[in-house]
């Protein structure tokens, strides 16, 4: 997938003219995005201000292929080139794009010259903490939580079990479109996203969303999901104004365990309809809320339902064909195709080039014989020097603000030039590095 929309370029009357009438031909938002080199913002309308997130701003935009969100980063002056979060994000959706109830990914657009990116989104009609919120009675809200537990529980499972965490579920990064479908519910705000190499680490979510007892991050990411299916049962957050503590004393009697059931029915307006959830909610938490150590794959599997393993087929395959690594001939058979090992062993070895006496020598042989999506080599042709670029760029890129000693690279020290190199050198990883 070409997911990237062209730098701004100067268009003439006409040709703008011609790029109009086209629109009513095209079906899907993501052509135009993709096989059109201009600027989208110029062609559309901002109707209004979704949120804000920690890098971003969100917008819904009237676009002529109809609504679209767009998300916005500006870079900050502490920051040396793009912000991880956003970097971080493109590369998640991507790579969970088979996914179904993941959001749509539309296209990514750098606007160096404002020092600004954009990521162009599925539209959704809210936020799960929206949609509950205007859903006073019991029963409206009931009737969606196996739906709920099962699209969405099935897209965590499937991310965990890559050995990837979402690592900040909460209501807020559920979205919901009612259709004439039915509801939908999809994942989204992919930001903290991390790959996974040891299990026993916190959960990058916020208190109210992480557990007070498990260490195991994917049971954290359980215990995260479980406040937010609850959440949507009793109609109001589970934990807020600084109640937690006085919470979790009144229901946990001092051991690792929550009484869930009487939680909840303190919560609702007559605790006799605790009894009409359904039985997926408590097969599926009720070893959550007891301090029990589970995935979210065990969750689903104790009420009988199973993730779809062709789809963990698909985004592998994905990762074999995109990832740095396979090109580094460190793809075998004895990792078993997993994508996410083959980018470990690329990052371990990105690391070791740098800090080691080779240098960039091996990160520059690297970038003289990357393949791009199609299986292209594109950067045979490229000079010593365009190579060491690419290089110190890519390592910077990975670290971030962990970036030792920046001022020893030639790329960084003109922000505007490093802006255009990381861009480029995104563009043709296709935003494949790896989830930080």
């Amino acid at each position: 997938m070409n997911s990237t929309i062209s730098h701004s370029t100067e268009m003439s009357s006409d040709h703008n003219l011609i790029l109009e009438n086209q629109y009513d031909k095209i079906l899907s938002p993501k052509n135009i995005i993709e096989d059109n080199p201009y600027n989208i913002i110029d062609h559309s309308t901002k109707i209004k201000h979704l949120g804000n997130g920690k890098f971003s701003k969100v917008f819904l935009y009237k676009t002529p292929m109809g609504h679209i969100v767009f998300k916005e980063t500006i870079l900050e002056h502490k920051y040396i080139g793009y912000q991880n979060e956003f970097i971080k994000e493109v590369d998640s959706l991507i790579k969970f794009s088979n996914i179904p109830y993941v959001i749509d990914l539309y296209g990514v657009h750098y606007d160096i010259s404002n020092k600004k990116a954009y990521m162009f989104l599925e539209p959704m009609d809210n936020d799960l903490n929206q949609w509950y919120n205007e859903r006073l009675m019991f029963n409206d809200r009931n009737k969606e939580l196996p739906n709920l537990i099962v699209t969405i529980g099935k897209s965590i499972a499937v991310i965990n079990k890559l050995g990837f965490c979402h690592n900040d579920i909460k209501d807020n990064n559920i979205l919901v479109k009612t259709s004439t479908e039915g509801t939908i519910f999809k994942l989204s705000d992919f930001g903290k996203c991390k790959i996974i190499s040891n299990e026993i680490q916190p959960y990058g979510g916020i208190d109210e969303y992480s557990s007070p007892w498990h260490n195991n991050i994917y049971t954290n990411e359980c215990w995260a999901f479980a406040v937010c299916c609850t959440e949507m049962l009793i109609g109001k957050r589970m934990f807020y104004n600084g109640n937690r503590s006085y919470i979790l004393a009144l229901y946990c009697n001092g051991k690792n365990s929550f009484d869930i059931k009487s939680f909840i029915e303190s919560m609702l307006p007559d605790k006799r309809l605790v009894n009409t959830i359904p039985d997926i909610y408590w097969k599926c938490f009720i070893p959550v809320f007891s301090g029990i150590s589970i995935n979210m794959e065990g969750c689903l599997n104790n009420c009988g339902y199973y993730i779809d393993n062709s789809i963990c087929s698909e985004i592998t395959s994905n990762f074999i064909r995109l990832s740095p690594g396979t090109d580094l001939g460190i793809h075998n058979d004895s990792i078993n195709h997993y994508g996410q090992k083959i980018e470990r062993k690329f990052r371990d070895n990105y690391y070791y080039s740098v800090f080691y006496s080779k240098a960039y020598h091996q990160l520059m042989t690297y970038f003289f014989t990357l393949p791009n999506k199609d299986g292209n080599i594109i950067l045979n042709i490229l000079s010593p020097i365009d190579g060491y670029y690419y290089s110190e760029v890519g390592y910077i890129t990975l670290l971030g603000e962990k970036a030792d000693y920046l001022e020893r690279f030639i790329t960084s020290n003109n922000k505007n030039s490093f802006l255009q190199w990381q861009s480029a050198f995104l563009q043709i990883l296709n935003h494949q590095i790896y989830v930080f």
